[in-house]
């Protein structure tokens, strides 16, 4: 059975959807609806060819950060529900689909008490992850370092470092296969990257 079977899009309106978390991640520095837009178009690329409700991830993914804006980071993933009931019952997405996709959503970051148990809570958790890495992965951890003040931009004595935490800490968390092949393409990318800024920053 393929991707999109169990699918009830032609009901639900993801405009609205779309249009509504966009301007909540308005002006996010980061994490904002261009993360959104990607993690959406990786979970639906993790899910092709397998059985999953892909109407229950689409909207898990575009409100999977719905709480940060209001609330900041910290269990933002508990908060979903509270921040987007309203807009998912004005977009007619079903209290069926609404269910799964906080489910969903519950499980999506590493940090999360919750496990994720379900094949869409293991893509989106993987999408989620595979944005932290690659060329974008690199960009992100800089822009998360100087928000959160761990770096303060001194390329020299940290730069390195702060690529390899981002690796250690999220490597082997990967639970689906196309999600761990393309964390794997992209860490081999980090890492030729950081060889290179070995090289740059040995001349003297």
């Amino acid at each position: 059975m393929k991707a999109g079977v169990r699918g009830m899009g032609e009901m639900i309106d993801y405009e609205m959807i779309v249009s509504a978390v966009r301007e909540k991640h308005q002006g996010q520095s980061f994490g904002g609806y261009d993360h959104i837009e990607r993690v959406h178009d990786l979970s639906l690329a993790l899910a092709r060819g397998l059985d999953v409700d892909v109407d229950a991830l689409r909207v898990a993914a575009y409100v999977h950060d719905l709480a940060v804006p209001v609330y900041g980071p910290e269990k933002h993933n508990e908060r979903a529900e509270e921040v987007a009931k309203d807009l998912l019952d004005k977009a007619g997405v079903p209290p069926e689909k609404q269910k799964k996709a906080f489910d969903i959503i519950r499980a999506h970051t590493r940090f999360a008490k919750t496990e994720a148990l379900t094949l869409e809570a293991k893509i989106l958790r993987d999408a989620d992850g595979v944005d932290y890495l690659g060329a974008v992965g690199i960009m992100r951890g800089v822009l998360r370092g100087l928000r959160h003040k761990s770096y303060s931009g001194d390329i020299n004595s940290q730069g390195k470092k702060l690529l390899e935490n981002l690796i250690q800490n999220i490597e082997e968390t990967f639970a689906t296969e196309k999600g761990k092949m393309l964390a794997k393409e992209r860490i081999e990318f980090m890492r030729l990257f950081m060889e290179h800024l070995d090289e740059e920053l040995s001349i003297r």
